[in-house]
């Protein structure tokens, strides 16, 4: 399986991205440190494993293991 972020974008504001489904939807999220912000990242590139991902992932989120 290799998830792929479709139909949302997304844009840093200050230190929270925004997620947009819909103008008239839109979430933020806290990211002081910039993880959530790597994962749509790869996300959005798309191509990955979900073991890739959480490889990616783990030195800004070191207590994750995959399932």
């Amino acid at each position: 399986m290799r998830p792929h972020l479709k139909g949302l974008s997304w844009e840093r504001d200050g230190e929270r991205p925004r997620l947009v489904y819909d103008p008239r939807d839109q979430f933020l999220l806290s990211d002081p440190d910039g993880s959530v912000e790597k994962l749509l990242t790869l996300l959005a590139e798309g191509g990955r494993t979900i073991g890739e991902l959480a490889t990616s992932c783990r030195p800004t989120w070191p207590r994750y293991r995959p399932p």
